[in-house]
């Protein structure tokens, strides 16, 4: 059994519009799986459905999460908060909104502390401590008291990285944790990550719209569109020969290694993302797709597994 199953994950709005429609994966311990998608394609709602901070108005509709035998879906308001950044954590998209500006970063961390393991201050502000030493953060003891504001992107990000492993989480989900770095900054924590991963032994959900992301830390790539999942597989496999359109057409538009404005325009992906309640009929890819056919519009493909990799595309669903 995974440690993490995740089966027909429903999540929509109170009239029954879906946002994420169906999602299904499976995440073993010391995996790394990458959520990839354009945005508006349902990978950080996903990610806030585990986690159960879905934002108002937005519930899960359907489905089962299952962490370690237990149904997150169904589990008590306390004890999901008891679950929460104790066994199973996240990293947010933007620290510095997800911080709280007028509590020192060092206080914060220590908070996670004090809230599930009930240790007392002093006691918290020491593993608070140890924990910006894990995430090497230059000049740890004089970070603890500072603000948010006071502190590089790179050093925020490390913090919610410091607060999200302050209890040794079994799963660990990162929502674009490098978006608003750069490159360089960026390289540092994907390591930082992974050397936290091999040493703790914790699952990993990767958030992110960046290929090159996937390449260097995934194990395995799910591919979302339009809440549905339509690609699954071993990240090498997948990312040599993927099968489904819109995978192919990411890839073509990713930048590359020594291209330059000799080589022309980049590759594009026409048009955008349906909104949830636009979806054209059929496939939801299909008005963008280079390969579509009539009967794309028919009915929505089915997504079919053989041998640990799925696609959801008329192209093979023989």
């Amino acid at each position: 059994m995974a440690l993490l199953e995740v089966r027909e994950l429903g999540v929509g709005l109170a009239d029954g519009t879906l946002l994420v429609r169906g999602v299904s994966f499976d995440l073993e311990r010391g995996e790394t799986l990458a959520i990839v998608g354009e945005s508006g394609c349902g990978k950080s709602m996903t990610a806030l459905a585990l986690m159960r901070l879905l934002p108002p108005g937005v519930a899960i509709l359907g489905g089962a999460v299952r962490f370690d035998g237990i149904d997150l879906a169904r589990l008590g308001q306390r004890a999901m908060e008891d679950m929460r950044g104790n066994r199973i954590a996240m990293i947010f998209q933007e620290p510095m909104t997800s911080l709280n500006p007028v509590l020192t970063v060092g206080e914060q961390v220590a908070e996670v502390v004090r809230r599930h393991e009930g240790a007392r201050n002093a006691t918290a502000r020491a593993r608070a401590l140890d924990l910006f030493r894990l995430v090497r953060m230059p000049e740890a003891a004089a970070r603890l008291d500072a603000f948010p504001h006071q502190l590089s992107g790179g050093q925020r990000q490390r913090v919610m990285i410091a607060a999200a492993l302050a209890c040794r989480p079994d799963v660990l989900l990162a929502d674009e944790p490098t978006t608003a770095l750069d490159v360089t900054i960026q390289a540092e924590i994907l390591a930082l990550l992974r050397e936290l991963q091999g040493e703790m032994g914790l699952a990993l959900a990767l958030i992110t719209h960046d290929l090159g992301v996937v390449r260097m830390v995934a194990d395995r790539v799910l591919v979302m569109y339009a809440g549905r999942k339509v690609e699954e597989g071993e990240a090498k496999a997948l990312l040599r020969q993927p099968l489904h359109p819109y995978t192919r057409q990411l890839l073509a538009a990713r930048p590359h290694h020594g291209r330059s404005r000799l080589d022309g325009p980049l590759a594009e992906i026409r048009g955008m993302v349906p909104a949830p309640r636009a979806l054209p009929p059929g496939c939801a890819f299909q008005p963008r797709c280079e390969s579509a056919l009539p009967r794309c519009t028919a009915a929505v493909p089915p997504f079919i597994q053989s041998s640990g990799y799925g696609v959801a595309c008329v192209l093979h669903d023989g």
